[in-house]
């Protein structure tokens, strides 16, 4: 069975860090992923785009909805 792991930062966060912090924070993401790789559990790496023009698709039981981000608003 295969699983799908996001990492997802909070809106702003990115700009309350230094230039130092924001780099070790990637490089302990990018060992992570490495520690995956290793162990033969990782099959692909995506980056995904700025969640600020995004949509999130959310079922509960037969009932499916488009949900905007970074707010949940139902669309339909």
């Amino acid at each position: 069975m295969r699983y799908m792991l996001l990492i997802v930062e909070p809106p702003g966060q990115r700009a309350t860090r230094t230039r130092a912090e924001g780099e070790a924070a990637y490089a302990a993401m990018r060992a992570f992923g490495e520690r995956l790789r290793e162990q033969g559990k990782l099959v692909a790496v995506e980056s995904l785009a700025s969640q600020n023009g995004a949509a999130r698709v959310q079922r509960q039981g037969e009932k499916v909805s488009v949900v905007d981000a970074p707010s949940p608003r139902r669309r339909r």
